[in-house]
C-alpha cells in the first residue's frame, strides 16, 4: 500500500469517525446543529492541514 492509499483510507475512516463524534455531539449536549457543524468542520480541517503538511514534509524527505 503506498502512502497516498494509507492517507486516503486514513481520511475516509477519519471522516466517518467524525460523522459519528458529531452525531454523539448532538444527542448527547443537544446542540443546535449549526454549532455542531462549525465545531467538527474545525476540527476535520485541522486534520486536513497536518496530513497536507506531513506529506509535503514526506516530499521534501524531512518526515519522521
Amino acid at each position: 500500500m503506498n502512502m497516498d492509499s494509507f492517507f486516503i483510507e486514513l481520511v475516509k475512516t477519519l471522516q466517518a469517525e467524525q460523522r459519528q463524534a458529531k452525531q454523539r455531539a448532538n444527542e448527547l449536549l443537544d446542540m443546535p446543529d449549526y454549532m455542531a457543524y462549525f465545531y467538527w468542520s474545525g476540527k476535520a480541517k485541522a486534520l486536513a492541514d497536518t496530513i497536507q503538511q506531513i506529506k509535503r514534509m514526506e516530499k521534501k524527505g524531512t518526515a519522521g
